[in-house]
């Protein structure tokens, strides 16, 4: 019976020197995926990021201290200020196209819905209709409050990352 048990241990510790090595080994792949995929998480946010700072720089022309009824009085009397912030909006076309996989879909369904009606569009120029002051207005102000609420999402996303 002894040697039976002496057999025994010794099937087991030759067992065991092959088995730890695979589990140490399963353990550092598990722990390397979890890395690989916290990795592409932050790359994802990252591109984010950079989408919603170059919607921010473009969004930014629009001046901050008008509401929405300044801006149309500006708009409505000053053409060279209109001509000029109506044509910085047109890169929001380009934007929307470049980084579309980043770009919430909030803001794009905005560009779409609101700022594309805006302009006519005939072989890559891009028109603003001037009878709609009152819409850039409104698509004005709600991009400005799309921004800073993708901004505050974000953010809050990063802090969760950090954790």
């Amino acid at each position: 019976m002894d040697i039976f048990w002496q057999s025994f241990f010794g099937f087991l510790e030759k067992l065991g020197l092959l088995v730890v090595p695979l589990i140490a080994a399963y353990i550092g792949w598990r722990l390397s995926q979890k890395t690989y995929v916290r990795q592409l998480l932050v790359d994802s946010l990252k591109n984010k990021f950079d989408a919603l700072r170059e919607i921010k720089s473009v969004i930014g022309n629009i001046q901050p201290d008008l509401n929405k009824e300044g801006l149309i009085e500006r708009l409505s009397n000053d053409d060279d200020f209109r001509k000029s912030l109506t044509g910085r909006m047109v890169r929001l076309f380009g934007l929307r196209n470049e980084l579309i996989p980043f770009i919430t879909p909030e803001f794009v369904d905005l560009i779409d819905a609101q700022l594309e009606p805006l302009y006519i569009i005939e072989n890559g120029i891009y028109s603003f209709r001037p009878d709609k002051l009152q819409a850039f207005a409104m698509f004005a102000d709600e991009a400005r409050l799309l921004v800073a609420s993708i901004e505050t999402k974000l953010t809050e996303e990063f802090k969760k990352q950090l954790k």
